[in-house]
């Protein structure tokens, strides 16, 4: 069996597939996995030995030189196109939401896909639930309930497993760095390691705020400081050189990608942005404090490995869009080097239940949840806020949806109520209004569902039965026009009927009664999840 992973997002998301592709090779033990990834982020999948080979496509021809000769972006895509059609795939998987992926999903053959694609008629195609999950997702980034990690394996139809997000280096990397450790004195001390960069300025703390912060540790005289960086940092080695103390260590542009993982995984806390290293050391199962901001959702990108700990600033406009551009950057402000060196101290302490931080800031641990899905809970109890509560309503239902076809056992979302409650003071709110939209909300539903289940039931070759086809698609269309009218009102729950929408347009089927039949059960599907999500909200009323 031969098997492509399509993935033309940066180091992060790859490391983030991880999962994917260990999970694929134990379901399918003799299979070929190949990975097609950008040449400038594919270096990381030489550390993954289940791979068979891995296909770039040279984003430097591609991104940089575009502009001025397209015709040679167009080879390229075109040779690797040739190419990979030759290994006749058996399955291609998409785990990403992207149109350029899309494409070449449709472009290159194989007998099953998965993911986002596109049919012959170029219409868009999504051939998995979890990525019609993350398409309904993007148009509210804070609406993000679960990890890359867990949605590129759910993609696959791959159990996450722990075990499979590690990452080793070579031999010769790890004689590298630990003679490296002996010429910097480094045995038996408290090491903390330090990346500056990210892939956007608004991802990345002010670099003052930095050196600020590694200044008072290593005035503290506690703790060994390793300052990372790759090519782009290089550019800001120097605005550190005037830190003269003999316990930091400035190794900007030291390492190449193999050795960094080998130097990552030796030390015992590593403070970062939301970047491609951090995920690096969450595979190297180190301790981390990621700085979150901008447009970072920790549910979607946030560290995995079980001791880690995301801080943020505690404002509604955070997580941003991409593209938008701040007028005031508060999320960067809030967070203070005094906080972080606070929560640095409390972490070495083994105090953090006594950590107290300021009410500008928000700080998370990472855990597992129920589900075994993961996930982020406040590092002590505090009151829950409403539209946490609803957000936390909503995953598990989400969870349930994607992961048991919403059973209706009622254990799961009472387990969801305990996970809850453990992490949270519970605070009981009037959600009434929001009961009583979700009221009308699921009659409505409920009446498409049993309107299109009565078309299933009827022959549309049998003329008696035309005139009530007719009036029933026309109810069917009006109600549904209705449903979603009403819907748009409650940005909360919005991705579902989302949700609704992109599966629908995905149906296939060679009868009026098989296609009828198969939307009948989307709706019913919808009216279980609103039906959830009220009785979940009676639970804290």
């Amino acid at each position: 069996m031969r098997i492509l992973i399509i993935n033309l997002t940066r180091l992060g998301d790859i490391i983030q597939s991880l999962g994917l592709i260990r999970g694929l090779k134990r379901m399918y033990p003799g299979a070929e996995i190949d990975y097609l990834a950008m040449s400038s982020f594919s270096k990381i999948l030489d550390n993954i030995s289940e791979l068979n080979q891995v296909i770039t496509l040279d984003d430097h021809i591609l991104i940089d030189q575009i502009q001025e000769d397209f015709w040679s972006g167009m080879i390229e895509i075109t040779q690797k196109i040739e190419v990979l059609n030759q290994r006749n795939y058996d399955m291609i998987i998409n785990p990403v939401i992207s149109m350029q992926s899309a494409y070449l999903t449709y472009m290159i053959k194989a007998k099953k896909k998965k993911g986002m694609t596109f049919t012959a008629d170029q219409e868009q195609s999504i051939q998995s639930e979890w990525s019609a999950f993350l398409l309904a997702n993007q148009h509210n980034l804070g609406d993000h309930a679960f990890n890359l990690v867990d949605i590129f394996a759910g993609v696959g139809d791959i159990q996450v497993i722990p075990e499979d997000y590690t990452l080793d280096c070579s031999k010769e990397a790890k004689q590298k760095i630990n003679q490296l450790w002996m010429e910097l004195g480094l045995k038996g001390k408290k090491v903390i390691g330090f990346h500056i960069g990210a892939s956007q300025s608004n991802k990345a703390w002010d670099i003052k705020q930095f050196k600020e912060l590694i200044i008072n540790l290593v005035k503290s005289n506690q703790y060994e400081i390793l300052l990372f960086g790759g090519y782009k940092e290089l550019e800001v080695k120097g605005y550190f050189h005037d830190i003269e103390n003999a316990n930091f260590h400035n190794l900007i542009g030291s390492f190449n990608l193999d050795e960094l993982i080998g130097a990552i995984s030796k030390v015992d806390l590593f403070v970062t942005n939301d970047t491609g290293p951090m995920h690096i050391a969450a595979t190297t199962k180190r301790a981390i404090i990621n700085v979150s901001l901008g447009p970072v959702s920790m549910w979607e990108t946030g560290p995995y490995n079980q001791e880690s700990y995301v801080i943020q600033a505690d404002i509604e406009c955070h997580p941003c869009n991409f593209e938008y551009v701040c007028p005031h950057w508060d999320c960067h402000k809030y967070i203070s080097p005094e906080e972080v060196f606070s929560l640095i101290t409390s972490y070495f302490g083994r105090d953090l239940k006594n950590y107290v931080y300021n009410k500008q800031v928000l700080v998370w641990k990472t855990v597992r949840d129920p589900f075994n899905m993961h996930h982020w809970v406040p590092i002590r109890k505090r009151k829950i806020r409403q539209k946490e509560l609803i957000f936390e309503l909503k995953r598990a239902i989400w969870a349930m949806t994607l992961l048991k076809g919403l059973q209706p056992e009622t254990d799961w979302m009472e387990k969801y109520y305990q996970f809850i409650k453990k992490n949270y003071e519970t605070e009981l709110y009037d959600h009434q209004l929001l009961i009583n939209s979700l009221e009308e909300l699921i009659s409505l539903s409920t009446d498409i569902n049993e309107k299109l289940f009565t078309l299933s039931k009827l022959d549309p070759t049998n003329k008696k039965n035309l005139d009530k086809i007719k009036k029933l698609w026309s109810d069917v269309r009006a109600k549904k026009e209705d449903l979603f009218s009403k819907a748009k009102e409650n940005s909360v729950i919005y991705d579902w009927f989302w949700n609704v929408t992109f599966r629908e347009s995905q149906i296939e089927g060679d009868s009026l009664s098989e296609l009828a039949k198969q939307s009948s059960s989307m709706y019913y599907n919808l009216s279980m999840q609103l039906l959830a999500l009220k009785r979940g909200l009676k639970e804290f009323k």
